[in-house]
């Protein structure tokens, strides 16, 4: 398969290669992932706010967040709608962009087959088809690495008739990367590795090489310096991820040596023995290449530590060590996404190894048949093929089906969201109703619900089902979701609900109707906190064991109230107004409700001997206030008999 008869044909094949890479990005997009990572839903929170007129340098929440993607996500789902659409656009086009210019970087260093086998391996495989189709800012940061690399001189015989402008685009590519996800920061480290390769070994070519590198450099480094000007005015201390994520880095500073040294033979077995073990990522365990591809990328760095000495080669092996060592000392090893910056490499090297397979295999099949080009051709294109045909067969079953299938992994994603969203859509007739779901998740699948609904009228209320139920104004809906990793209600509904009917169920959900009587109950003024919530009612269930207090705290909106921080508090209290027990919560996300919905607290508490009343009240922990009765109490007492 000479390049001289492979040239003609190449044009044509990237095309080919790059539509693929497309389809396997965009197809399915609401169904893998089945729906919406924690993650990606506190992105959104983050890029909704930017056109708002938030401008940050740099996003402390979540462990520190670098601000240039949020800025292009914010521009997307501007341009596109606030959508699934608008949010996953961004992430799938950057993954397509980032299998061409691996092809470009691969062809640079090694020739056109190499270049071609690399992207055409890259577009159809689980780890960068998993990461093109996450909204995460992880996959952002690979086209601008890959811009940096594409303009490193890399060919030290060749010159450039404008080295200042490439320079400058180096320059803006580095400080993108940067700006972008942590990884970024392993393009500097490249930068200055390289450099000193070439002093050590190209001493020759340095002199031509390091104006161009410091200049990369500095350009980069000045541009993204705000960012770490804010970091350090905002985190004195460092930044939480490094301490979350890193604690072997710890160890090695104390000179404990065994936790890097673990972790970093889990991730350079990560190629064919053992790969991520988290279900957020991967089919847990699954390694990054079946044995057949493996060894193929195992041929290309043997090649590439067999030819060291040769600039394409060092490079290579100085971008793929230092993509790799991050997950040498941060948790969980082999983690796909603490690799991410090796990505690229690790493709260009298992393309190298095809090649030169496919190559040996051509000289084989001239030696013994007659006409032998045309067939060394057909063989050597049929093999290529092949194996990238069952890349893409081990992708559509692995990410597509099975991973995208599992129960956990659905659980992960909020799957039952998506597919509420979808029976929203097909009933029309239902606007108003309320959703359960786990109680860190109240704020998270209102986001959720919100981009993968169509519709645009629905008012969906959110609450806690194992604390509260809510009942909305004018709609008898309730939808339950499973809240427990085995896809299991952990609620019994109908327990709660004496009079609930289920009417629908689907996948992840049950739908009930629910009738209430307490929504007619006239509210006492002098029970309504802030004005903007009225406590209706407070009742004991009966059937309560002697030591325990089962009440029932029956409340009503009056006024929409925008705080996702209040919380009720119910203390137990002796005659003396000593707190035995006490209860603080909410159960409902407040800003999903509305004027004339009402909510129902079930409260267990422990019941001392000397119990005699109840006290309740409102309280924000956030600005450590309580809400006040019309009367400035704070609390109401309610007596136990």
């Amino acid at each position: 398969m000479k390049a001289r008869v492979f040239a003609p044909r190449h044009t044509a094949l990237v095309l080919a290669v790059l539509l693929m890479a497309t389809a396997f990005r965009f197809a399915g997009l609401f169904d893998s992932p089945p729906g919406w990572r924690d993650d990606e839903l506190i992105e959104i929170d983050m890029d909704v706010r930017i056109p708002s007129g938030w401008r940050p340098l740099y996003i402390t929440e979540a462990e520190g967040h670098e601000p240039l993607y949020h800025y292009l996500h914010a521009a997307t789902l501007s341009l596109f709608g606030e959508n699934a659409v608008g949010y996953k656009w961004l992430p799938m086009a950057f993954g397509v962009l980032t299998v061409a210019l691996t092809h470009a970087l691969a062809r640079r260093l090694f020739g056109a087959q190499p270049a071609l086998i690399a992207a055409a391996l890259m577009a159809v495989s689980f780890w960068p088809v998993m990461y093109a189709r996450l909204g995460l800012r992880h996959v952002g940061v690979l086209p601008w690495m890959l811009g940096v690399y594409l303009i490193m001189p890399l060919r030290l015989s060749s010159g450039s008739r404008h080295p200042i402008a490439r320079n400058v685009v180096g320059g803006i590519c580095l400080a993108a990367g940067l700006l972008t996800y942590f990884a970024g920061r392993v393009v500097p480290a490249v930068v200055v590795a390289f450099g000193a390769y070439v002093l050590v070994f190209q001493r020759g070519a340095f002199r031509r090489v390091w104006p161009r590198l410091v200049a990369i450099l500095a350009v980069g480094l000045v541009l993204a310096a705000p960012m770490f000007v804010e970091i350090n005015r905002l985190l004195p201390g460092g930044e939480q991820r490094l301490e979350v994520v890193g604690p072997q880095l710890a160890a090695l500073r104390q000179g404990n040596l065994l936790p890097a040294l673990e972790t970093t033979l889990g991730t350079l077995g990560m190629f064919t023995f053992r790969g991520d073990p988290e279900a957020l990522y991967n089919v847990a365990g699954r390694p990054v290449f079946d044995w057949l591809t493996g060894a193929f990328f195992y041929t290309g760095v043997a090649l590439a530590l067999w030819r060291w000495r040769r600039v394409e080669y060092g490079f290579t092996l100085i971008a793929l060590g230092l993509g790799l060592a991050p997950a040498f000392v941060s948790n969980p090893p082999a983690s796909f996404s603490h690799t991410l910056a090796a990505m690229p490499i690790v493709y260009v090297l298992t393309g190298l190894g095809v090649a030169w397979a496919v190559e040996r295999g051509s000289d084989w099949v001239k030696r013994v048949a007659n006409d032998a080009g045309r067939r060394a051709f057909a063989v050597g294109l049929s093999s290529v093929a092949l194996i990238v045909a069952m890349n893409g067969v081990l992708t559509v079953r692995d990410y597509f089906g099975v991973w995208a299938a599992d129960t956990y992994v659905r659980f992960l994603y909020h799957a039952p969201v998506r597919q509420i969203a979808r029976w929203l859509d097909r009933t029309p007739d239902v606007s108003d109703l309320a959703i359960s779901t786990h109680p860190n998740y109240l704020r998270l699948e209102t986001l959720a619900l919100r981009f993968d609904l169509k519709r645009g009228d629905v008012r969906p209320r959110w609450f806690d089902a194992e604390l509260a139920i809510v009942y909305p104004l004018g709609s008898q809906v309730i939808v339950g979701t499973t809240l427990n990793a085995a896809g299991e209600s952990v609620i019994d509904w109908q327990g709660c609900c004496p009079d609930a009917s289920q009417v629908a169920f689907g996948d992840g959900y049950t739908v009930w109707h629910v009738a209430h009587d307490e929504r007619q109950i006239d509210a006492d003024p002098s029970r309504t906190f802030d004005q903007q919530l009225d406590l209706l009612r407070i009742a004991r269930r009966e059937s309560a064991p002697p030591d325990r207090l089962w009440l029932d705290v029956v409340w009503r909106v009056r006024l929409q109230c925008l705080s996702t921080t209040v919380k009720t508090f119910v203390h137990v209290v002796d005659p003396a107004g000593n707190i035995l027990s006490q209860f603080d919560g909410l159960g409902v996300y407040l800003p999903s409700l509305q004027p004339g919905d009402v909510f129902v607290q079930r409260l267990d508490l422990d019941r001392p001997a000397s119990a005699s009343a109840v006290r309740i009240g409102l309280y924000d922990p956030a600005t450590d206030s309580r809400w006040r009765l019309p009367d400035g109490s704070e609390f109401v007492t309610f007596s136990i008999p």
